[in-house]
Formats: structure tokens, sequence, C-alpha cells
């Protein structure tokens, strides 16, 4: 919540928020009460009820989720209404859905919220002497949710986490910048870069998605990449994609 008023958004929700304000969104023991009492705060508008107009509602434009979330059965329920909502509005439930001859079968063609992703990983390594399930996972459980909703149609989704396009542009972007502040007389774009990572698709996957520059007039190599061990699976065995450099 606070990243996001730092980056400039000026009205951000959180599920505590919606929970504290109307509980029988979630019908069930909160299990995480303390921290929602003490994390939520007034919402900017009340969540709609059937009978108040749909502007005098609480309108959600985007969803992003920023970390592993910690419960997965609120937020979970909450991004499946704002999914099946009419124009991001809490409480609403859009006509279009399940729509015959429609496109996407109804289902997002009612300018629901864009949903943002930011780690696609599964899995990742903590104190426990076995990997744990990460964001990745919490994407795939909603998919599932909505593969069973709507019979079978894709939850449209967006990941912008590691390792993505838009990362390596906006890195490409930022060491532009900054080679332009240290010479002061200028000089040609980056040439070459090199990314350090934990995980070999971390290290491998760029290759792939990012093959052209968006600024450089040099050709951009981005594949010079330094491995520095695999710390959720440990070694993989049969790897011949591997980095230049351990």
């Amino acid at each position: 919540m606070f990243l996001l008023v730092r980056y400039g958004f000026k009205n951000v929700v959180i599920p505590a928020d919606i929970l504290h304000s109307n509980p029988d969104i979630w019908p069930f023991d909160p299990l995480m009460e303390q921290v929602y009492k003490d994390t939520a705060r007034p919402l900017p508008k009340p969540v709609w009820d059937g009978k108040m107009k749909l502007e005098d509602a609480l309108k959600i434009d985007a969803i992003f989720v920023f970390n592993d979330p910690r419960d997965w059965a609120l937020d979970s329920q909450i991004i499946m209404d704002l999914m099946m909502s009419e124009g991001g509005v809490v409480g609403s439930l859009s006509h279009k859905n399940g729509a015959d001859g429609a496109p996407n079968g109804g289902w997002q063609q009612h300018e629901q919220p864009p949903l943002y992703f930011s780690n696609p990983d599964v899995f990742w390594a903590t104190t426990y002497h076995q990997p744990r399930l990460g964001q990745g996972a919490f994407q795939a459980a909603l998919a599932g949710i909505w593969h069973k909703i709507t019979n079978g149609q894709t939850l449209q989704s967006k990941t912008i986490g590691k390792p993505f396009r838009e990362t390596y542009e906006y890195a490409e972007r930022v060491l532009n910048s900054h080679r332009q502040e240290v010479l002061v007389r200028g000089g040609h774009g980056v040439k070459r870069s090199r990314s350090s990572a934990m995980s070999i698709w971390s290290e491998t996957i760029p290759r792939a998605i990012y093959a052209a520059p968006t600024n450089t007039k040099a050709p951009w190599e981005p594949t010079g990449s330094l491995f520095l061990s695999e710390p959720v699976f440990g070694d993989l065995p049969g790897e011949n994609d591997g980095p230049r450099s351990v």
C-alpha cells in the first residue's frame, strides 16, 4: 500500500480495507484478523449494495499483486469479484458474463480492471529445507478457479516482473540515461549488459524475450550473464544453455 502511494497513486485500496468495511464479502473468520484491523483504512466510496448508483460505489481501475499473498482465500474472492464486475465496481456483476457468441464468452468484456502480477515464480527458497509456494502458484490457483467459473476460459492478466521484456526495456533506458550523464560529451548507447541471476530461468529467458533495443542505435546484447547458483532446486542436470559465467 505505502509503496503504491510512493509511486504516485492517489487512491490505493487493499483487501483489508474492503473486508473491514464490509465483512460479509468473505463470510468466514479472517485468517489475519488483527493484521486487517491494524492496516485497514476507510474506503473512498462504499461497496455497491445493489441499490445505489454504480457511480457512487467503489470502483477499482487496476489490480496489482506485488508480493506473495498471505491470505489466498480472501484475495482470490475479491479478485474474482472484480473480474466478473461491471467496470470494476466492487459488488456489481456484469450482464455480459457468459454471453453466447461474445468474445471470450463475454468474460472480462465489461471494462473490468486489468490484473497485473509482479513475479511468476511458482517456488522460492526459504529457511525450510524444501521450496515453498510463491506468487506464481497463486497465479495458477486463480487461473484454475477462473477456468472452472467460466467453463474453460483463460484468465486475462499480465505479468510484468522478472524476467519480462518491460523489465529490460526499462533497464536499457536507465543505463543509457546514466551513460549520458557520466560521459559529458555523450557517446554511444549501451552495447552490452550483464545481468546476475539466481535461477537458470531468470538467466536464459531474457535471450528469448528481449532481442531488440528500444533506443540504442548499436546492437544491444543482453546475454552476458552471471549465474550465482540455483538456490531453489540446486544444480539442474542436463542444462546445456547455461550462463557465460558462474
